[in-house]
Formats: C-alpha cells, structure tokens, sequence
C-alpha cells in the first residue's frame, strides 16, 4: 500500500509571501539607489566599529542613550587629536612633495640612465638581450606618452572627496540612533519574522554581524598599524640614509594607513610615491 508523501514546499502563508514581496521591493529599490547608498554604507561600518564599546557599557547598566554619547565622545576626541597631530604635516608635505616632483622625476630619468649603462655593460646571450631591449622599448614608449597634466583630475578628484566629507555629516547622527534604538529594532525586526524563520535568521545574521565587525576592527587596526609602522621605518631611513625619508615621513605614512584599508590593490598602490621617493635617492 502507497503512503502519501507530503510536498517538502509548501504554498506560503500569506505572511510570508507577503514578507517575501517585501524583500524582493527592497532589493530592488537598493539596486535602483545603489548609487546614494555610500553614505549609509560608511554609516553602518560606523556601527560595526563603535557597537562593541556600546554593548560594553550597556552590559554596565549605563542607559543606551548615554552609552552611545560617551563613545561618541571618546571617539570625536580621537579623531579631533589625529587630525590636529597629522593635517598640518600632511598639507605642508603635500606641498613639498609637488613642488619637488619635478626634481624626483629628474633623478628617476638619472637613475634609469644609470641602470640601462649598468644592463649594456653585461655580456649577456643576444637573444636574451633582444628580448630585454624590445621590452624596454615598448616600456620607455608608454612612459613617454605621460602627460603629468593627466594628473589634473586625480588631484581634482582628492579634492572632491575631501570636499564630500563634509556633505556626510549626517552618518554619524543616523548611526547615533541605529546604536540607540538597537533593541527596539531588533524586537520589531522579530516580530515581523514568521515564528519558523526566526530561530535561523537570527543564527545567520549574527554570525554575519560577527564575522562583519571582527573584519572591519581588524581593517582598521591594520591600517593604524601599518601607518605607525610604515612612519617608523622612514624616520628611521631619514636618520641613517637621507633626510629626504624624514620630511615626507607623516605623508607617506597616512598614505600607506589609508590604502592598506584597500584589499589587495591598497598596499601596491601605498607602495607607489615610497619607491618613487627611494629610486631618486639612491
């Protein structure tokens, strides 16, 4: 005799396939705004990175509210004394460097020179060096094409961004009441769930959230490290090889802290004015 087998899926509730219509709405509203969506994107790593000391003194017993304006507080402090220890020597090296660009891209073309007399002096095999010098042909033809005005928009760009900051103002206060209403937003969230899918969609997200977070701090720590690290070595290299590593020390050290919070591509792109700076010196 045939047992009745019952469909493992089942027609949704009405609940649920009206939560469902809600999801796909969202995402795709998302996906039209993806172009607006920085701003809320900084303000949730915002979250992430200050939610811990939060839930910190929560577990205390201090009020949400109050919590959320005492880490706000250590934190705008925090940023207020880095800008003020790092923006005067980030601007005055800025300067420095671009006014000394044209002497650094006068001793590279010296350098180049030095080390093509250095590749002509070797008795290499001939098809070893018509590779060599049809690669460096092709090479010294691209680099000749360079214009430094293409430049222009990069630095118009900076500029741009740096003028953007100040339009995102309004992140931290969005996030203030993000950290503040967390409970609220989380028992509402709950509710809106079916009861089936709660236990589950819990369990994902806070392993999301886990796994987010830990990413982000360890981002940030990273770049801080790196920076101090990247500071040290060239005031150590202005002490023993040339002055030149310590004047522009705190430029290319916020350089090498910023792109290291880049995967991948940040730390080459960090590498770029260093090694510019190390060819020309020696």
């Amino acid at each position: 005799m045939a047992h009745a087998t019952t469909p493992r899926l089942q027609a949704p509730t009405p609940r649920v396939a009206l939560l469902i219509f809600t999801v796909v709405v969202i995402g795709v509203v998302l996906y039209m705004a993806r172009g607006a969506l920085g701003p809320f994107l900084l303000g949730l790593v915002l979250i992430y990175v200050l939610d811990p000391a939060v839930q910190f003194l929560a577990r205390r017993r201090v009020p949400r509210a109050l919590a959320v304006l005492i880490v706000y507080a250590v934190a705008i402090f925090a940023v207020v004394e880095g800008l003020a220890f790092l923006l005067g020597p980030v601007v005055e090296q800025v300067g420095a460097f671009i006014t000394q660009l044209p002497q650094f891209l006068g001793a590279l073309d010296a350098q180049i020179q030095r080390l093509t007399e250095i590749y002509r002096s070797l008795e290499l095999p001939a098809p070893v060096r018509e590779a060599i010098d049809g690669a460096l042909a092709d090479l010294d033809d691209q680099a000749g094409g360079f214009d430094p005005g293409t430049l222009l928009p990069v630095v118009r760009s900076i500029f741009s961004a740096f003028g953007a900051v100040f339009g995102l103002l309004l992140i931290p206060v969005w996030a203030f009441y993000l950290l503040k209403d967390r409970t609220q937003l989380q028992a509402a969230f709950d509710q809106a769930l079916p009861a089936g899918w709660r236990r589950d969609t819990w369990a994902v997200l806070r392993i999301i959230e886990r796994v987010m977070g830990r990413y982000l701090r360890a981002l940030f720590i990273l770049g801080l490290l790196v920076g101090v690290a990247t500071f040290a070595g060239l005031m150590i290299l202005g002490l023993v090889i040339d002055e030149r590593f310590f004047q522009f020390a705190v430029l290319l050290a916020v350089i090498a802290g910023l792109a290291e919070l880049l995967p991948i591509i940040g730390p080459i792109l960090s590498a770029i004015p260093t090694l510019l700076l190390a060819v020309t010196i020696s």
